[in-house]
C-alpha cells in the first residue's frame, strides 16, 4: 500500500509538470516567460517522470526491464544536474535584469551549467551498475552532487531574499521570501536524505519529500508569472485528470495487478503490453472515451488553446458593442473578424430570409461556387442536428458531406435564433492547429449571440421604420390643415384684387397700353384660384364613388383646362379617347385630381425638351379602365422611380413630391392601381387602371 502511495504521488507530480510545461511553452506565454524557467520546468519534468516510471518498473524482471530502468536513471541524472543550475541562473538573472523576460543574450550564464559536464561520468556509471536503486548506481558521485546543489541552492537562497525589496510587482515581497524558504528546506531534506540513506524506515518519506519539493519553487514561479492563465488549467485539468490517474492507478494495483502476476507467470506472455492494447482498443471502440480523448490530445497539443478563448470573449464584448450598425455591417464585420482574429483562411456566411445574405472573408471572386447555391438549400438538413457545430466528416448525409468539400471548410456553426436562419463555414487554421470540443463551443455561443445581437438590430430597425412612417402620415396631416386655413386665407384677397383689376380694365380703352397687363393679372388671378379651390377640396374628406362620372367628359374639360398651359410651354396635346362615353362611380373630385396631376406632370416633362408632346388614351380591356398617359421628356431616374407616390419624393428641381403622392391615395380610393412605365427611347408613361364590373361600369344614357 504505501508503494501504491508513492505511485500516486509521482504520478500526480508527473501531470503537474506536464502542464507547468505545457504553459511555458504555449506560444501566447512565451514572451512572458524567460529561458531559465523553461529549463527549470524541463528538468522538473525529467525527475518527477524518470522517477514514476522507475516505480512502475522496477519489480519487473528481465534483461530489458534492466535496460530500461538504466534509461530512467540516466534521464532522472539529467533533471537533478538540471535543476541547481537553473535555479542559480533564474537568482542571479533576476538580480541583474529584474523580471524583464527577455533581456540581452549574455553568454556568460552559460557557466552555470558547467556541472553538467558530470552527467557522462554518471552515464557510465549506471550503465556498468546492475543495481535497480539509483543512489547505489551512482554512490561515487552524490557527494561532489550534494555540495554543488547546496552551494547552490543557498546562493539562490540569499540573492532571492536580497532582491526581494528591489522587484516593483505585487506580491513580490512575499513570493521572494517563500521561495528562499523553500530553497533552504530543500537543501535540509537532501543532506538528510543522503546522510541517512541507511535507515529504511526514514528513507521512504526523506525520499519523497526530496523529489516532491522542488515542485514547489517551480510552481510559484509559474504561479506569479502567468497566474491568469495557469488557474483554469490546474482547476480543470490537473485535478481532474490527476484524480482520475490515481483512481486508475489504484484498481490497477490491488485488483489488476494481482491477475496480471498470475497470468504472466502461467502463460508466459508480456500481459503488460496486452494491457496498453487493450485500453488503446476500448477508447477505439467507445464513442465517448475516442471523443474524450480525441478533446483531451487536442487540447493539451493546440498551439493556443487559451488563446482563443480570450478571443472569443473580446470578439462577444465588441460584438455587444457594435448593435447599433446596420444588418448587413453587422454582419460583414463578424465575418472579418473571426477571419483575423481565429487565424483560419476563410469564413463563409450564409443566411436565409428575410436577410438572404451571402458574405465571404476574405472576399471571394469566384462567386460562382456550387456551394453558393447548396449550403443555403441544407439548412432544414442542417437544423436536424442534435449540436450548433459540427467538423468535416462528422456527419453522414453525403448532401451535406459534398457542400462541405465544395467550400472548403472544415468547421460548421449553426444559426438558428428567431427568425434569423444561417450557418457560419470556417476554414482550416493557418497552422494547421485544429478546434478542440471546447474551443467549437466558445465559438458557438459566440454565433449564438451574433445571431441574437442580428435579431434584435432588425426589430428595432423595423420599430424606427414604422416610426418614421407614423411620423410622416402625422405631418402630412398637419400639413393639410396648414394648406387648407392658408387657402381659405388667400382665396378672399384673390377675389378683391380680381375685382379691383377687372374695374381698371373696364375703364381704360381697349387700344390702352395697359389692356394686355390687366387681362394677364387676371388670368394669373383665375389660376391661383383655382389652385386654391383645388387646395381646400384636398383638405377636405374625400367622397368616395358617390356618382356616376363620364371619364371622357371629365378629360375633355381637364385639357380644356391645360390646353393654355401646354401651348405656353410648347406641348403638343393629344388625346385618344377610344371610348369617351364609358362611366365609372366615382367622385367627380377624385377623379379630375387624378387626371389634372398626371396630365400636368407630362406637360412639365415634355416641356424639357424639343417638340414636345403628351399624348393622353382612353380605352378599357375587360373588367379594367385604363387611362395611360404619355410623354416624351427626359424620364424619371431609376433611384427616384424606385420610391414613387411617396410623400416629398419628386425629381423636379421645385417639385413638392405631393401631386403623385395624392394622385396615388385617390387612385387607391377608389380601388385602382396606378403603374409607371419608362420608354425604351425616351420619356414615361402613366396608367391608371380602374376597376370596371357589373356593379359599378355602364354606357351612358344615349346608348
Amino acid at each position: 500500500m504505501i508503494g501504491t502511495f508513492e505511485l500516486l504521488l509521482m504520478g500526480l507530480a508527473v501531470v503537474i509538470d506536464v502542464v507547468l510545461l505545457l504553459i511555458v511553452s504555449e506560444h501566447g506565454n512565451r514572451p512572458k516567460t524567460a529561458n531559465w524557467l523553461r529549463i527549470l520546468t524541463f528538468g522538473l519534468c525529467l525527475v518527477h517522470g524518470c522517477n514514476f516510471f522507475h516505480l512502475l518498473i522496477q519489480d519487473a524482471d528481465g534483461v530489458f526491464w534492466l535496460q530500461l530502468d538504466r534509461l530512467c536513471f540516466s534521464l532522472l541524472t539529467l533533471g537533478f544536474l538540471i535543476l541547481p543550475s537553473g535555479m542559480l541562473h533564474a537568482a542571479i538573472r533576476l538580480s541583474h535584469t529584474g523580471v524583464d523576460p527577455k533581456p540581452v543574450l549574455d553568454r556568460r550564464y552559460g557557466l552555470l551549467y558547467i556541472p553538467l559536464l558530470i552527467h557522462p561520468v554518471a552515464l557510465w556509471l549506471i550503465w556498468q551498475s546492475d543495481s535497480r536503486n539509483f543512489f547505489d548506481s551512482i554512490q561515487s558521485l552524490t557527494g561532489i552532487y550534494l555540495v554543488w546543489q547546496i552551494v547552490a541552492n543557498l546562493t539562490s537562497a540569499i540573492l532571492f531574499y536580497r532582491i526581494r525589496s528591489r522587484i516593483e510587482s505585487p506580491g513580490a515581497l512575499t513570493f521572494f521570501i517563500q521561495l528562499s524558504l523553500a530553497l533552504v528546506v530543500m537543501t535540509i531534506f537532501s543532506t538528510l536524505y543522503v546522510f541517512l540513506l541507511d535507515r529504511s524506515q526514514l528513507e521512504l518519506p526523506l525520499r519523497l519529500l526530496t523529489v516532491l519539493l522542488p515542485l514547489f519553487p517551480a510552481v510559484l514561479f509559474v504561479w506569479n508569472i502567468l497566474h491568469q492563465r495557469m488557474l483554469p488549467i490546474v482547476v480543470e485539468r490537473t485535478f481532474l485528470y490527476g484524480g482520475v490517474l490515481a483512481i486508475v492507478l489504484l484498481v490497477h494495483r490491488l485488483l489488476v495487478s494481482p491477475l496480471v502476476s498470475a497470468a504472466s507467470q502461467r502463460l508466459n506472455l508480456d500481459i503488460l503490453l496486452i494491457e496498453w492494447i487493450c485500453i488503446f482498443i476500448l477508447i477505439l471502440v467507445v464513442r465517448p472515451l475516442r471523443q474524450r480523448a480525441r478533446g483531451v490530445l487536442l487540447h493539451l497539443l493546440s498551439y493556443d488553446p487559451y488563446q482563443l478563448r480570450d478571443i472569443t470573449r473580446q470578439l462577444s464584448v465588441e460584438l455587444s458593442q457594435k448593435s447599433e450598425m446596420s444588418v448587413f455591417g453587422l454582419a460583414s464585420w463578424f465575418a472579418e473578424s473571426l477571419h483575423q482574429r481565429l487565424a483560419v483562411d476563410s469564413v463563409q456566411l450564409f443566411l436565409d430570409e428575410p436577410f438572404l445574405m451571402e458574405i465571404h472573408s476574405p472576399i471571394r471572386h469566384d462567386t460562382s461556387s456550387a456551394a453558393s447555391n447548396s449550403i443555403p438549400d441544407l439548412l432544414p438538413h442542417l437544423a436536424k442536428e442534435n449540436r450548433g457545430f459540427f467538423r468535416k466528416g462528422e456527419l453522414v448525409e453525403p448532401a451535406i458531406q459534398n457542400a462541405l468539400e465544395s467550400s472548403r471548410a472544415e468547421y460548421g456553426f449553426l444559426i438558428f435564433f428567431r427568425n434569423v436562419r444561417g450557418i457560419i463555414l470556417l476554414g482550416g487554421r493557418l497552422r494547421s492547429d485544429r478546434l478542440s470540443e471546447e474551443q467549437m463551443t466558445s465559438i458557438a455561443m459566440l454565433c449564438d449571440q451574433f445571431a441574437a445581437t442580428l435579431y434584435n438590430r432588425h426589430l428595432e430597425m423595423e420599430r424606427l421604420n414604422h416610426e418614421r412612417k407614423s411620423m410622416q402620415q402625422e405631418k402630412l396631416s398637419v400639413l393639410g390643415l396648414m394648406a387648407g386655413s392658408i387657402a381659405h386665407e388667400i382665396r378672399n384677397p384673390l377675389s378683391s384684387i380680381r375685382t379691383i383689376a377687372m374695374l381698371m380694365k373696364e375703364d381704360l380703352a381697349n387700344a390702352h397700353e395697359h389692356q394686355k397687363d390687366l387681362g394677364m393679372i387676371v388670368g394669373e388671378i383665375d389660376r391661383l384660384t383655382q389652385t386654391t379651390h383645388r387646395l381646400l377640396d384636398y383638405a377636405k374628406p374625400s367622397s368616395i364613388a358617390s356618382s356616376r362620372v363620364i371619364v371622357g367628359d371629365t378629360i375633355r374639360r381637364i385639357l380644356h383646362i391645360l390646353e393654355q398651359y401646354a401651348r405656353q410651354s410648347h406641348v403638343e396635346l393629344i388625346s385618344n379617347l377610344s371610348d369617351p362615353t364609358i362611366s365609372i362611380f366615382a367622385s367627380e373630385a377624385s377623379l379630375s385630381e387624378i387626371i389634372f396631376n398626371l396630365a400636368r406632370n407630362a406637360i412639365e416633362a415634355a416641356s424639357e425638351v424639343e417638340s414636345g408632346c403628351v399624348k393622353i388614351a382612353l380605352q378599357s380591356t375587360g373588367k379594367v379602365l385604363i387611362i395611360r398617359f404619355q410623354d416624351n421628356g427626359k424620364g424619371i431616374p431609376a433611384e427616384v422611380r424606385e420610391h414613387l407616390c411617396k410623400p416629398f419624393v419628386t425629381g423636379k428641381p421645385n417639385g413638392t413630391g405631393l401631386g403623385l403622392y395624392a394622385v396615388s391615395e385617390r387612385v387607391r380610393e377608389l380601388k385602382g392601381s396606378l403603374h409607371c412605365l419608362p420608354e425604351e427611347s425616351s420619356g414615361i408613361t402613366f396608367e391608371v387602371h380602374l376597376p370596371l364590373n357589373d356593379k359599378n361600369s355602364f354606357k351612358s344614357l344615349s346608348q
